[in-house]
């Protein structure tokens, strides 16, 4: 009986951390969680901006196709295509807005000095927020992914 004892009280003390011992295991884990959670995220966030990118750039290809084949008319809307348009990332439907002869300027999307994005048609997304603004300098336009230049830019406003 003294040997089982002993034996159990040695195994005992061999398999048990303190409470002390484990708090600095616990803070490590604990910041790498709270770096990891916010890089994840981050590279979601860049992941879907480039889909937006990518389909607003296809979506531009396929406008242009329908110019040349319909004398150089613009489709009303994105069903014009004849295709198959998806939502963007963030489930918000992409918008298109072709610029109208004698359109106003307060109409159109402009860039930080007030000049419009586009002479031919906007097309863009409205970001993660599902708002945008006329003016990409608002905070509500921060997140979208435009055209501008006429097809010569595609990207986040905030490398525009």
């Amino acid at each position: 009986m003294a040997r089982r004892y002993r034996a159990l009280h040695e195994r005992k003390g061999l398999a048990a951390f303190t409470l002390v011992e484990s708090l600095p295991i616990l803070a490590v884990v604990g910041l790498v969680i709270a770096v990891a959670i916010p890089t994840m995220q981050s590279k979601q966030a860049s992941l879907k901006s480039a889909q937006a990118v990518e389909d607003i750039a296809r979506i531009d290809r396929l406008i242009e196709r329908y110019r040349a084949a319909n004398e150089m008319r613009l489709p009303a809307a994105l069903s014009e295509l004849g295709m198959h348009i998806p939502h963007d990332p963030w489930g918000q439907p992409y918008v298109y807005r072709p610029v109208e002869a004698g359109a106003v300027v307060t109409d159109l999307r402009k860039d930080r000095n007030g000049i419009p994005l586009n002479s031919d048609y906007d097309l863009y997304s409205l970001g993660s927020d599902g708002m945008t603004s006329a003016s990409l300098q608002s905070p509500l336009a921060l997140d979208d992914v435009v055209r501008a230049g006429n097809g010569g830019f595609i990207g986040p406003t905030r490398e525009y």
